[in-house]
């Protein structure tokens, strides 16, 4: 079965003789690279951030794949347009060490301007609006899922606007308590506040931009909160 280069599509040869053909794809690939200016970086040994030398910020197409988890990519380099191809499971933010950088979601492949301090973006595939579907939320000690007939908690990203679900109950009724923590990629920039009915009371929900869902008003017990409807813009 034929293989081809990442880039351009340069097609190896098969490596019967194993050592020979290996420095010919070698070649190929040292080609396919300086031609496509892509450069394919490998995280699944570099941990939640990595910095790209002056030789790696040269490289138009920046494609980095194997990260295990969120993960920072620093620009190291001159102004210089770039497209970086998200090719993780993970959120990428991207830029220098200070000044403006972009969040890029798994699977998006955003073109974008380094000025030489900010990160900007210019065309980017998540212009096509991008559907997380519902995840299960992990409620915190004290907090449980209503149960029965009743939606449980979870939290859904579409484009840039996040939802809430679920109806929760709480024995303890403790205020300032988190019910559940949104990851990164689904926490707003700015903190948030809701009515949420529990049994036709309101009480008062906050949604911070480190990702806490916490409980504000208290009472003996909370026998069923309800998250339905509860809506917030991520930028």
């Amino acid at each position: 079965m034929a293989t081809f280069t990442s880039g351009t599509g340069i097609q190896l040869l098969e490596a019967k003789q194993t050592q020979p053909h290996l420095i010919v794809n070698e070649g190929f690939n040292n080609f396919d690279k300086l031609l496509s200016r892509r450069y394919a970086l490998d995280l699944s040994l570099e941990g939640a951030s990595y910095t790209l030398n002056n030789s790696e910020s040269t490289f138009f197409f920046i494609n980095p794949y194997g990260a295990t988890g969120d993960f920072d990519l620093i620009m190291n380099g001159v102004e210089k347009a770039f497209v970086l191809i998200n090719d993780t499971a993970h959120t990428c933010s991207f830029g220098a060490a200070t000044g403006v950088k972009l969040v890029i979601e798994a699977g998006v492949t955003v073109h974008c301007y380094f000025d030489g301090t900010n990160m900007k973006t210019l065309a980017s595939t998540a212009s096509i609006i991008t559907d997380s579907g519902w995840t299960s939320a992990t409620l915190a000690t004290g907090w449980a899922d209503f149960g029965g007939w009743w939606t449980t908690a979870a939290y859904r990203k579409v484009g840039n606007q996040m939802f809430l679900k679920g109806h929760v109950s709480s024995t303890t009724g403790d205020v300032n308590t988190d019910i559940f923590i949104l990851p990164v990629s689904h926490r707003p920039q700015r903190n948030h506040t809701f009515n949420c009915i529990d049994a036709g009371v309101n009480r008062r929900v906050n949604i911070y931009d480190t990702g806490e869902v916490t409980f504000m008003d208290g009472a003996a017990t909370i026998g069923e909160l309800c998250l339905d409807g509860v809506s917030f813009f991520v930028d």
